[in-house]
This record gives C-alpha cells, structure tokens and sequence, in this order.
C-alpha cells in the first residue's frame, strides 16, 4: 500500500508510535495549522488491516492511494473505491539471498490477491493515475485491506488444490467494509486485549534519583 499526500513534505511534530496496549500504530504531524492522524491496527477476527486517517481540519484530507505487489501474473483492477491486485508466487528459490536465482511459473505456485476499499467522511474518491484513487477535500477516510493466498495446507498444491483468495479475501472485505471504524476497532481491542491482559502488572513508587 502506497499513500502519497501532496504538500506533505514539508511537516513539523512528527510522531509514531505503538501502542503495545491496543496494537495500534498511531503517526501524527502537522503541515503548516492542520494535525494529520493516522492509525493503524491489524483486526485478526475480521481479518483485515484498518487504517484510519484524520485531520483536525474540515476538507484537509488529499492524497493517492496505491496497490501493488512483487509477485508475476497477476493483475490490477480499479473501481471507483476498491483496488484489488492479483500474483503468484515464485515455484522455487535457490542460492544466496543476494543473487537468489528464482523460478517463475505462470500456471505453478501460490496465488494471491489484496483488496484495498476506501471510504470517506466528506469529500470525494476519484479515479488517479496508473491505477490508483485520489482522495479529495475529505473529513476523514478509512482504508480496509483484506488479502489472502491459495494455501490449503502443507500437503495440498496451491495451484491445483489450492483455496480461493479472491472469493476469501473478498469475503472478509464485504463484512468488514458494512462495519463502522468503531466497531472494527472495539472488536479489535477485545480480541488483542483478551490475550495480552491476562498479565497485567502495576507497580507504585517514587521515580529513583539517579
């Protein structure tokens, strides 16, 4: 995922930090009097990757989203809020990571596919150049990521025995996408804090003099 916000480079007040408490990647900076936000987390009963984008200015969301992947054979598609990029990856990688010599099939090996949907408070989304979408004049914008392979297992071929990413992938999407952020991200926090809280310690005193 590729996100460009023109006029951005030049920022004061940067921060981004993770919250080890929520899982949530939070970055923060100011561009001339507008405080941009930016926070992130990985939903695994959902399934999807969140991204939530903010300005504490009306309209002041502008940037471009991309989608892309490393992966052969594959393809991207853009509709007027989605982008969804396919692949497959390599059948065999052998040698020095350096000079890994790598075996493409386009018939073999793991499928893939990565669906971006983009929904904004204000604003528009608009188609952008080399298939991405631009946001335009927003409140607010949520991106939601579903991605998925063709792996069924060690012992099944994920070309010829292999899941369906597109119909899993999409699957996840479509129900996360009918949510509200703050539905996601409760759900989220419930889940990540049911494992991580079952140790919680608090200790109490005075800051030592060093």
């Amino acid at each position: 995922l590729h996100l460009t916000f023109p006029g951005h480079d030049t920022y004061t007040n940067y921060t981004n930090t993770l919250n080890l408490d929520t899982a949530i990647i939070t970055t923060r900076y100011t561009v001339g009097d507008t405080i941009f936000t930016r926070e992130m987390f990985a939903s695994y009963p959902a399934q999807v990757i969140v991204l939530h984008i903010t300005a504490n200015r009306p309209g002041a969301l502008n940037f471009t989203a991309e989608l892309d992947t490393q992966q052969h054979y594959g393809q991207t598609n853009v509709t007027a809020n989605t982008i969804s990029v396919t692949g497959r990856a390599p059948v065999h990688i052998s040698g020095p990571v350096a000079n890994a010599n790598v075996q493409w099939d386009e018939h073999k090996g793991t499928a893939l596919e990565a669906i971006l949907h983009i929904a904004t408070k204000g604003g528009q989304i608009i188609p952008g150049e080399k298939d991405s979408l631009m946001v335009k004049n927003a409140d607010e914008a949520v991106l939601i990521i579903s991605a998925t392979t063709s792996f069924n297992g060690f012992d099944h071929d994920p070309a010829t025995q292999g899941k369906d990413p597109d119909a899993i992938a999409r699957g996840h999407l479509n129900k996360a996408v009918a949510r509200s952020y703050q539905s996601l991200l409760d759900e989220h926090l419930s889940d990540y804090r049911g494992l991580f809280r079952r140790l919680w310690v608090s200790i109490d005193g005075e800051t030592p003099n060093k």
